[in-house]
């Protein structure tokens, strides 16, 4: 798709169209504060009706239609919960975003979420950026906002709670990047950890941006060539001025 954009908002519908009210009122939120450096892009997989498809063009500049990223995913979740999950195996999908490699950064965005003042100032921020969930209070938010955050923390984010949080991603594209997840999940018949809260798709992009080839080891990779230099923090709510109700 021919782009004069440098960034793009990025969110994803997929299963139908449920999550396509959610990304119609995300899209529109977004046009009111965007810059002319900035497009609003929706994924979508083959099962989004055409409907649905003509609603979301009305509002984001492309509609891209994407194949489904599945892998058989563990996850240590109550029975309350259990049903709640289903499309776990197909979270993998958000990273299709990074194959806009038009882009130099693209904002991930979970689709039930709104902008209630201008995200551009993220653009800014060293990618990758997401939430560290190892980060609390508002203290510590100020003080590793922008900053790059130590492998060991992300980790210990990983393996007590959600990582870094799953509904805002900020990443450049990269075909390599997204190969490497996509192999990170051929090698392994169940990905994720039963014995943890951390979600699959949380955990394996928060891993792999941290360690590299070496996440599955959860030590740094030996080769900068290997792995990407680790996440940036993005404030929670200073430096996150859109709505994430989880």
């Amino acid at each position: 798709m021919p782009v004069t954009a440098s960034h793009a908002y990025v969110t994803l519908v997929m299963l139908g169209d449920k999550y396509v009210p959610g990304a119609l009122a995300l899209g529109w939120s977004l046009r009111r504060f965007r810059s002319n450096q900035t497009d609003l892009v929706v994924l979508i997989t083959q099962d989004v009706s055409q409907q649905a498809r003509g609603a979301l063009a009305e509002v984001f500049d492309f509609v891209q239609l994407v194949d489904f990223i599945q892998a058989r995913t563990l996850r240590n979740q109550g029975r309350r919960f259990q049903h709640m999950y289903q499309w776990e195996d197909m979270s993998f999908t958000k990273f299709q975003a990074l194959s806009l490699t038009q882009y130099e950064k693209v904002l991930l965005l979970d689709a039930d979420m709104v902008a209630v003042a201008s995200p551009e100032e993220l653009f800014s921020i060293r990618a990758p950026a997401g939430m560290c969930s190892a980060v609390k209070g508002p203290a510590e938010q100020l003080q590793w906002h922008s900053r790059i955050l130590p492998a060991e923390m992300v980790a210990r984010s990983v393996a007590r709670g959600y990582g870094i949080k799953g509904c805002l991603y900020l990443v450049e594209p990269s075909a390599h990047d997204l190969q490497a997840l996509k192999d990170t999940l051929a090698a392994t018949p169940a990905y994720g950890n039963s014995r943890e809260y951390c979600g699959p798709d949380e955990r394996l992009i928060s891993e792999y941006y941290a360690f590299g080839r070496d996440a599955k080891h959860a030590v740094p990779s030996s080769s900068p060539l290997d792995a990407p230099q680790g996440w940036t923090h993005i404030h929670e709510i200073v430096g996150f001025p859109i709505d994430c109700r989880e």
